[in-house]
């Protein structure tokens, strides 16, 4: 081969290389990683009894300004599901609702919610002030999901962020 030839067939393999590259990294601005919480009521506090567990996975586009959260629950049926959270507090302290992701009884233990800007529930003294603040919080391990039900109003199952 030519050392022309060479050359461009080089330089194609590196621009295939950067694209996947681009693309495993979310280059449209997207954060293309999922982040994945265990739930269950030893993390409530104080600790729970529950045949109840679950995961949360949480998926945050931050160029549509979104956070995407499908919660999986085991053990608890669906018409005991009252409501679920994001709270801004740390392992092992409660703290205060942030963002709703279910605000009544959903037909099924799988459950969707999309977290915009709107539906931050800013609390100063949490530190989440805004979409952004939360969006940070939850990548640094400062949010938990929470999920209610009447036998433990306060939290069923729980699980951390970080």
């Amino acid at each position: 081969m030519t050392k022309r030839w060479t050359r461009s067939i080089t330089v194609m393999l590196l621009c295939l290389g950067l694209s996947v590259l681009v693309a495993a990294c979310g280059g449209n601005g997207s954060d293309a990683g999922a982040i994945f919480v265990n739930l269950s009521g030893g993390e409530e506090v104080p600790a729970v009894q529950t045949a109840g567990s679950g995961t949360a996975e949480i998926r945050i586009d931050d160029a549509a300004m979104e956070i995407a959260v499908t919660v999986d629950v085991e053990g608890i049926p669906a018409d005991q599901l009252l409501m679920a959270h994001f709270h801004a507090a740390p392992a092992g302290a409660n703290g205060p609702v942030v963002a709703f992701l279910l605000a009544s009884t959903p037909p099924d233990t799988s459950f969707s919610a999309i977290v915009t800007p709107d539906d931050v529930l800013a609390n100063e003294d949490a530190g989440i002030a805004n979409f952004d603040d939360l969006v940070q919080a939850i990548r640094d391990g400062g949010i938990y999901v929470n999920v209610h039900t009447p036998t433990n109003p306060l939290g069923e199952i729980r699980g951390q962020t970080g």
